[in-house]
Order: C-alpha cells, then structure tokens, then sequence
C-alpha cells in the first residue's frame, strides 16, 4: 500500500496510523472511483456508515456494501487489487490491519480469535454483518475528528484499536456467573425483553415492568442482558436511541429538538448531552459537519 495520501482534489483520507495499521476516511460529497493494491496478510474491515460503496476485486467478483453493514475480509493466499467506487454523499471508514500487527495485539489470545488459531490460521473469511451500536461509537467519532493531523492520528489509532476489540468480542454467555443461561427459555425471554425495548423506546418500561412483560424475575433480566448483550438493560437502550438519532439527523429537513422529540425525550438537552458524551460533538454540530 502506497504512503499517506491526502490530496485536494480527493475526498478520501488514507493514512498509516501504526506500523501494520492503515485506515481509509471517505466523506464524499460527490462521486469517485479510488484504486489500491491491499498487499497478501493484510485483513480488511469496510464500514458503510451513510450511503454504500461498491468494491471490485477482480473483473469477475465485486460487491455492494449497503449503508449500516461492516465486511470483513481475509485472504491468506493473495492480494487484493481493488477499485472502490463511491459515492456522493456517503460516508466510510475502512481498516486494514497485517495479520503480523493482530497477531502482536491479541497475543496471549489468539484462541479466541477464529481465524488466528490452529488450522483456522491459512482460511479465508468473508463476513457481512450490521454495525452494532456499539461499533457505531467509535466510527462516527473517527469521521467527526477535527483534531490537527498529529493528534488526530494517536486519536484514530486508539478508536482503530476499540474498533479491533469490539469486532473480535466473542465472548459466550458465562454460564458460571449466570448458569440460569444454561437455559434456552431465559436466554429467550431476554432477546424478547430487547426487543421490546426497542419497540417502546420512547416509551420504555421499568425494569419491573419489562420482567414481568417476558416472564422473568428482575436478577435474572438485568445479569443476563448484561453477559449478552454487555450492557445494562438501559444502557444498551442510551446506545440504540443515539445511534437511530443519527440516522434520523441525516435527513436535511431535521431539527435537533424535532429528534430529541421523536426519541422521547422531553428536554432537548438531556439528548445534546447524551449525544455529546458519545460522539464527541453535539448534534448541531454533526449537522454542520454533513452539509
């Protein structure tokens, strides 16, 4: 991969941010077509934040990376020469790490990571998921940051290695903490007691109220939907409403009382704090930033 690129007539960024390291910022407000050769153990993370990229790697195999889905990609056989195709409007952040720098990072764990232990090693992977909420975190603050260059890069390596953590997570429910997970109707019950959050979240109910909706006692609800889901009940709440008012502040005609509204909140600047203390900027200043 070439050096740090960052020219005028470009709206995409692409930067070493550590030795083995690479990230790529795209925040277009017009079309473009971008070109790179992704060298062999090099495994590659594409977020589509706003809008959606297309990326061709060979005359016979392309892809359409829709808005709010990750890919994940790695070949251990081959390099990639690859042409993005961007589009306007449309916001991305791509990573790409060497094989040997996340071998460094997840030494002592290389177990739990699938693709770095034993036969698993020399596979290839392709993996489209939804970008979670909490990956949406550290995204949106990477396409936000204003900071000089020099900060701006330490800042970005440090979300870049959240991104990692969060991506690699693949913690199973502790049945030792919680052995009640042992069973599948508990397990069920609190995916329904998320769904229902989600359905009512300008409205939610109490912890006792939402027990009592799945038929559960109020221990068991607030252990289990911390081991799976790794927050509290209205903390995984907080995360979802912030991360749909993104998508609603995308629309040109919203105001941020009008979403802090629609979120169910009653005092707008419960919501500019809450959005504040996530992104890094208020939503006024999200919305500036877009147009």
């Amino acid at each position: 991969m070439d050096a740090d690129n960052n020219t005028s007539n470009s709206n995409i960024t692409d930067t070493w941010i550590d030795n083995g390291i690479k990230l790529y910022i795209w925040k277009g407000d017009k079309g473009e077509s971008f070109k790179e050769v992704i060298p062999t153990g090099y495994i590659q993370f594409y977020f589509a934040i706003e809008g959606s990229c297309t990326f061709k790697f060979s005359p016979h195999y392309s892809k359409t990376l829709e808005k709010g889905k990750s890919f994940f990609i790695y070949n251990p056989d081959m390099e990639f020469n690859v042409e993005w195709e961007l589009p306007e409007d449309s916001s991305l952040v791509f990573l790409f790490v060497s094989l040997e720098k996340l071998h460094k990072l997840f030494l002592s764990n290389t177990a739990e990571l699938p693709f770095l232990s034993g036969e698993n090693a020399n596979r290839k992977f392709y993996e489209e998921k939804t970008i979670s909420p909490q990956l949406m975190v550290p995204l949106t603050q990477i396409l936000n940051n204003q900071m000089p260059n020099a900060v701006a890069k330490v800042y970005n390596l440090a979300k870049a290695y959240e991104i990692l953590g969060i991506s690699f997570d693949v913690r199973e429910p502790n049945i030792e903490s919680c052995p009640f997970l042992n069973d599948e109707d508990n397990v069920r019950k609190i995916k329904q007691a998320k769904e229902i959050l989600v359905n009512k979240m300008t409205n939610p109910p109490t912890i006792k109220e939402l027990a009592e909706m799945v038929e559960i006692n109020e221990y068991r609800l607030k252990a289990g939907f911390k081991e799976i889901y790794g927050n509290t009940v209205f903390g995984f709440l907080l995360d979802y409403k912030l991360e749909h008012s993104l998508k609603l502040l995308q629309n040109k005609n919203s105001q941020v009382h009008m979403v802090a509204e629609e979120l169910g909140y009653t005092n707008p600047s419960h919501y500019i704090s809450a959005f504040k203390k996530k992104y890094g900027v208020t939503p006024k200043k999200y919305l500036l930033q877009k147009d």
